[in-house]
């Protein structure tokens, strides 16, 4: 009978190893850079669990994914086995919160994250997506306290910042989330913080300005159809007309009713 050589034996063994582990490490990576190739991800994290590696993250990963493919009894089931194989990190009790956010179960979701914060109270990411829920849920004045702690944990993320200058908005304290939205854009230009800071300028009758912000967000996402109704309404104080019936159309086709709305009190040509 012939005998493999030991390190032969340790050379195929850590081989296998290497390629089951580049599956978890390339469905994270996807995961990431918030690749939309959502299928892709799932199947890179069931290999990888196929492979017996990082079983606890890919189940809970997995897990999450499915649910951002509306897949929640799938998602739901992975992550219990993910929480079966390590209940002890606040990962698992994060991942459980983003997912009910999904499903806008919000008091099931804050619970998770009340539990995640208890296990590490030092995470920024959790008092951002606590405060996110807080927001949803309504109760702005602990959504701004959450998103104030993140901020003191970590002030080079811009997503708190986002987060509370939007509360500041929705509570009309509009110097407030003025201040949190160019800090966010300032960190990190994007979608989100010009659309809500163009929201703030409109408030203020500064119209130009909010133009300018909502162009600057449409450019992350064309397809936005309350962002082209905004900035169609802030066309419209300006008296101009033909810019303005341009995004409301576009907003209307989109499936915004507000613009169809919108259209049928004021025609265009």
């Amino acid at each position: 009978m012939k005998h493999t050589p030991i390190l032969l034996f340790f050379l195929i063994i850590t081989g296998i190893a290497g390629r089951a582990q580049n599956y978890y490490e390339q469905g994270l990576k996807a995961y990431r850079n918030d690749s939309s190739e959502m299928i892709s991800i799932v199947q890179l994290f069931t290999k990888a669990i196929e492979n017996s590696q990082e079983p606890a993250k890919s189940y809970m990963y997995r897990g999450y994914v499915r649910g951002l493919i509306g897949q929640f009894s799938m998602a739901e089931k992975d992550l219990n086995m993910s929480f079966q194989l390590d209940s002890t990190s606040y990962m698992i009790y994060r991942y459980y919160g983003k997912l009910y956010i999904e499903e806008q179960d919000y008091p099931t979701a804050l619970r998770y994250f009340d539990k995640a914060i208890s296990l590490d109270g030092k995470q920024a990411v959790l008092y951002d997506e606590r405060s996110g829920v807080k927001a949803l849920m309504n109760d702005l004045q602990g959504s701004i306290a959450d998103a104030s702690r993140s901020i003191l944990l970590d002030s080079t993320d811009s997503d708190p910042y986002i987060t509370r200058g939007f509360v500041q908005y929705e509570l009309k304290n509009y110097a407030d989330a003025l201040k949190d939205l160019g800090r966010s854009i300032v960190l990190e230009p994007g979608h989100k913080g010009y659309a809500d800071r163009g929201a703030v300028y409109y408030e203020l009758k500064e119209y130009q300005r909010s133009i300018d912000d909502f162009t600057h967000a449409l450019s992350f996402f064309a397809t936005d159809y309350e962002v082209l109704y905004r900035r169609a309404l802030a066309y419209k104080a300006l008296g101009m007309q033909e810019k303005a019936c341009a995004d409301l159309k576009k907003s209307k086709e989109l499936g915004y009713a507000p613009a169809g709305e919108e259209l049928g009190k004021h025609p265009c040509n």
